[in-house]
């Protein structure tokens, strides 16, 4: 999120930001292989949080404090926003890093974790209030969280695909397996024609202030989407293995389902009248 905020504000596409991108991309890397170790340690009651996860986490966010700088520098007329989005990120990586090496217990930690997620939500809030805001661009800003919606839909695809594929493998096509890749193609679409009834762009330029409830919104709807994939792999995994009940699969589904595009997204954006 604060990448895009960024990139819409002063993402001039040259060389330091084209590099500076690369290595985000390289914190991302590091970060998806620090996840496993992050579930795995969950699901056996300990500290979901680990170093390679947090390195991962500050090589992210290390390039955006450099960026940030450099359009303080250059952008007199935004400089006080520009400098208090480096410090706030510098501050939360110092703050991350510390999470990781401090040793608390695990409930300690998850309430740090906790924390430190709701502050990194919450102060760019109140530093746009007191000293303005970056020069985004709100049909930009619209249009990459609806390229990122349509790459978390991809994921259903994906997971639909390689769920059948693995079923149909063992037995062949069943009822079972056409009904799988039915519903994955048919939620992945109801998705898609929900998300775009909504014209983010008009509303944006119409009503600014609404930027964070619409942004923050979008953090439900992409883990609801991605859920709906994981919930018709347990589908296709149940068929093959049987060894959960009817209900299981099909709150596997909807829940996931109830929390996807719509209700959310259009109430963040509702009109006052």
């Amino acid at each position: 999120m604060n990448f895009t905020w960024f990139a819409s504000a002063y993402g001039n596409d040259d060389a330091m930001f084209r590099v500076a991108t690369l290595v985000q991309m390289i914190g991302v890397v590091i970060l998806i292989f620090g996840l496993p170790v992050s579930f795995e340690a969950a699901a056996h009651g300990e500290s979901p949080n680990n170093m390679l996860m947090v390195l991962g986490y500050v090589v992210m966010r290390v390039p955006l404090i450099a960026l940030w700088l450099r359009a303080a520098r250059q952008d007199p007329a935004h400089r006080r926003i520009d400098t208090a989005y480096a410090v706030t990120i510098a501050i939360a990586q110092v703050a991350w890093v510390l999470s990781a090496i401090a040793g608390l217990t695990t409930v300690v930690t998850v309430a740090i974790l906790v924390l430190l997620a709701t502050a990194e939500m919450v102060v760019p809030i109140i530093l746009e209030r007191r000293l303005g805001r970056p020069p985004w661009n709100a049909g930009h800003v619209a249009e990459r969280f609806s390229l990122l919606t349509l790459i978390v839909l991809g994921e259903v695809i994906a997971a639909t695909t390689s769920a059948v594929t693995a079923l149909t493998g063992e037995d062949g096509w069943s009822p079972a397996a056409v009904a799988i890749t039915a519903s994955g193609l048919v939620l992945a679409t109801a998705f898609w024609w929900a998300y775009f009834l909504i014209p983010s762009r008009i509303i944006l330029e119409r009503w600014p202030e609404r930027t964070y409830a619409w942004r923050y919104a979008h953090l439900p709807i992409f883990g609801a989407i991605a859920a709906v994939g994981a919930g018709l792999r347990i589908a296709a995994t149940a068929v093959a293995e049987q060894e959960l009940s009817t209900l299981q699969i099909a709150l596997a589904l909807a829940i996931p389902v109830a929390a996807a595009p719509g209700g959310r997204r259009r109430s963040a954006l509702r009109r006052r009248h």
